[in-house]
């Protein structure tokens, strides 16, 4: 079963349910990136979904999206932390432009608030990291995204995935392997 935006168009779906401990029911990913980065975003959330995990990503969340419009830096705030609240983990993709993103931080921050995992998707064309990554998983290639789907157990099979054409368009943000120095 293919993954779903939790929040797409502002409509939460049956899946977005809060259990009484306070935790998300089933894996959500939330994607932090910087604004610029949108459609790379896009791309991460669409190999996801292909994988069968659940996302959340602002520019499909009319709450967001209006508050961006708007200007409306608390509303921001308030659509960030709902996402949080009802994903497991963020994913934060980490580009050339991530240097320069005030949200960035903020969403990582808040996402350690409500203990959720982290994890950085690192862009092919990164070679540098900030100090802070070491407090989550990285993904700096695919053998990294496969290996991390399947420890959270990511229900669609990735030879499956990995032979749709909407798996190689991720070839475009990440390398097949990699090694950082």
């Amino acid at each position: 079963m293919a993954g779903q935006n939790r929040f797409f168009r502002g409509g939460l779906h049956e899946r977005s349910v809060i259990k009484a401990d306070g935790r998300p029911a089933g894996t959500c990913v939330f994607i932090s990136h910087k604004w610029e980065d949108k459609e790379v975003a896009r791309l991460v959330a669409m190999e996801l979904q292909a994988l069968g995990l659940d996302y959340w990503l602002d520019v499909d969340d009319d709450d967001s999206m209006a508050a961006a419009r708007e200007g409306n830096e608390a509303a921001m705030c308030n659509a960030v932390e709902r996402g949080l609240q009802n994903s497991t983990c963020l994913l934060a993709l980490i580009s050339r432009r991530t240097r320069g993103s005030w949200w960035v931080p903020f969403e990582i921050g808040a996402a350690r608030a409500y203990s959720r995992t982290l994890v950085f998707l690192v862009h092919k064309d990164v070679s540098d990291r900030p100090a802070w990554m070491t407090l989550g998983t990285v993904i700096s290639d695919r053998l990294d995204l496969d290996s991390w789907a399947n420890a959270i157990g990511a229900p669609t099979r990735l030879v499956e995935v990995r032979k749709a054409a909407i798996s190689r368009d991720i070839d475009s943000v990440l390398p097949r392997v990699r090694i950082l120095r």
